[in-house]
Formats: C-alpha cells, structure tokens, sequence
C-alpha cells in the first residue's frame, strides 16, 4: 500500500456471504474493522497482559487492522493492528494510553502461509467454497479467547474446552451462555458447533466487523474557498443532520449555535483545510500516506518531533495512516456524554520497519480531538 498518492479507506457490510467472511480470516491478508484479528504471525501472539487499556486495566477490543507489505522480503506480508478500550471515560481526555498499535510481517516463503497467493472473490465463486476454506485455513498454532480472539492461555476450570485471555473474558462468556452450555461441552464429543454458537453472544465486545475497501483519493477539480456565508450555512445544515434540535426549539437558539460554530470555524484555518479535504470523500475512515503528512483536524494538539519516541531499534518513526472520525459512525458507540471519540488517530510505525516477524512490534499513535480545538464534534457532519 505505500504510495506516493494518498489512499482512502471505506467500510464495506460483510454481511452473511460466507465468501466475504472467509475473505477476512488470515489466510487472505486482509484490511478490515472490528469483528476479532486476523492475526499474521499465528504462533508467537502479544501476551494479555500487552492487550489491557493502560487506564482501567480492562481488555482493549480490536478496532481495525491495514494489510501494508512494503517492496522488499523481509515485509513481503506486513499488517497493522490497532486496538482501543471501549470505555468512554478513558476517551476523555487526550490519552493514548486506551489505545495499542501492533506490527508484524513475514517473509514470502513462512511456515503459516502458503507462497503463492489465495484467490480472488471471483475465483472462489467459481470454485469449491469446502476446499478453497480448507486449502487457505491456517494451520492451527496456538488457542485464541472464544470472546475477542486474542490469545487465549485460559480454559475454563469445568470443561476444560472454552478458552479465554483472562478472567474477565472469562466471566463475560459465563454471564452471556456458557453458565447454561458448559454442562453440555462436557458431555459431547463433538463440540464445534455448540462453541461457535457460544461465540455469537459474545459479538457485543467487539465492534461491528466491515471489510476496509482501499481506493485512491480523487483530485479536487474546484479548489475556490468557500465563503463565510457558505460555510456557515452548510454549518447549520450539520447541525440539522446530526439532530441536535428538536421541532420544538427555535431558529434562534439555531442561530445561537451556529454563531459559536463560525467563530470557531474561522479561528482555525487548519480545521477548514480538513473539512474541506475530506468533502472529497466524505464517507472516508482512513487516510493512508506512508512517509505523508497527516491531514490534521486543528492546529491545535499536533505532535512535535520530541512526542514521537524513536522506536526501539533507534529508527525514527514515520506517519503511516490516519483513521478518521467518520469511523465513529460505523461503531455503534452512541452515547454522546461516555462514548469512545476522538478527531483523528494518527499511527506512526519504524521508518525501517525492523524485526523478522518473531514478535509483533509496538508502534505509536497520537489523538488530536476536536474538544480540545474548541470546535465542536458536530461542525465535521459525520452523521
């Protein structure tokens, strides 16, 4: 995916297509949100420890992972991961610390995967769905959490079949269904059918799973700056949209919204360039420009070359991809006064992009929100 170019991404419905949902396991190196990792390296997994948010010590749900090989071997495979707590209150502020950025990437010729590439949608449609799912299973290396498939050290104590990264997974599959299915796991032989039903009522840990579709950013045929007139009114529509008056509130209090929607608008150029870049492609959830510059939301909250730590082989880092605000949509994270937020998320990764694939490598991310700016969330119009 390095390019010169900026490439967007966009969440596509997986929906029941038992092809689209095998497309998005390991095997098909795939770009994708929510759901559980289709990890790379299927043996040497981050501990759970590594997989807690920093401030509530709780379990971070799989956000989003960007399949991005790089020209040469050693990367020849190279995926992205990217995980968050879904505690809103540990969003509320510019921390980073609910929010862990993973790396890792193998050689072409690896013991997990086959050398030459798995097929296209197409070819599968046009081939035996059993034996194209049993050719490209990855061998099975190590056991994963029944609930958000990361690793999975724990069983559980009754029988011994049910596998989980900590008691608090644990305790979250005993209350959702495995209380009433244990007693059944122990007694059958055959015990797939009964698990994978289990894992079903755990869907509601992890975020809504979409398959991330990359395309090229289109050039801008009309650069004109809008004027403050247009601006404001494409404010109120915003405001409109995202419902934030009732038909029982006055255009007055409208107005008075709006009012504090321009000035804010106004003060920071930096926000009217993002809101005008990304009108390109509204529905944009991620900005790829490898070596790029981020398309930052305010000119407030930026980075400087002292935030980004260096990584650990001593490289600098370098930007790598974005994800946007428009992805909050795609989330099911409603709550305006706890939900998860954030303006942009701006991932950073090793301008060498170290390591042989034998563990994957922690990398940086910076949160800029748009309290912070003064704006407010609403002015962007994501809804």
């Amino acid at each position: 995916m390095a390019a010169k170019e900026v490439e967007l991404g966009f969440a596509e419905e997986i929906g029941d297509d038992a092809v689209r949902k095998l497309q998005m396991t390991s095997a098909f190196f795939p770009s994708k949100i929510g759901g559980t990792p289709a990890w790379l390296n299927l043996l040497e997994l981050p501990n759970s420890s590594c997989m807690v948010c920093k401030i509530c010590l709780k379990p971070m749900a799989f956000l989003l992972q960007v399949y991005a090989p790089m020209p040469h071997d050693q990367s020849f495979h190279r995926t992205i991961f990217v995980f968050c707590c879904k505690d809103g209150n540990c969003h509320s502020k510019n921390y980073t610390d609910c929010f862990l950025v993973l790396r890792n990437q193998l050689k072409r010729d690896n013991k997990f995967y086959s050398y030459n590439p798995p097929p296209e949608l197409d070819e599968i449609n046009e081939l035996s769905m059993e034996y194209v799912a049993e050719e490209f299973k990855p061998k099975t290396w190590i056991s994963l959490c029944d609930v958000c498939g990361c690793k999975g050290d724990k069983k559980c104590s009754k029988c011994h079949v049910a596998q989980y990264c900590g008691r608090e997974h644990q305790t979250v599959d005993w209350k959702s269904g495995h209380k009433n299915l244990c007693p059944k796991l122990c007694a059958q032989d055959s015990k797939e059918q009964l698990l994978q039903g289990n894992k079903c009522r755990n869907r509601r840990i992890l975020f809504p799973e979409y398959e991330l579709l990359i395309e090229t950013e289109p050039v801008l045929t009309d650069e004109n700056e809008k004027s403050e007139k247009d601006r404001l009114d494409e404010y109120k529509q915003f405001v409109r949209a995202n419902e934030l008056f009732t038909d029982t509130e006055s255009d007055k209090e409208l107005e008075s919204l709006a009012s504090l929607g321009k000035e804010a608008l106004l003060a920071d150029k930096q926000f009217r360039k993002f809101k005008k870049r990304i009108t390109r492609e509204p529905k944009q959830v991620l900005r790829y420009h490898q070596n790029g510059e981020p398309l930052w939301v305010s000119d407030e909250g930026k980075p400087s070359e002292d935030d980004i730590p260096r990584c650990d082989c001593g490289s600098e880092r370098v930007f790598e991809f974005q994800i946007m605000p428009q992805l909050l949509n795609h989330l099911q994270v409603d709550s305006l006064e706890e939900s998860v937020d954030w303006g942009t998320l701006v991932v950073y990764t090793c301008a060498q992009s170290c390591g042989d694939g034998s563990s994957y490598q922690t990398e940086f991310i910076w949160k800029q929100n748009f309290a912070d700016t003064g704006i407010p969330t609403t002015a962007l119009g994501t809804g």
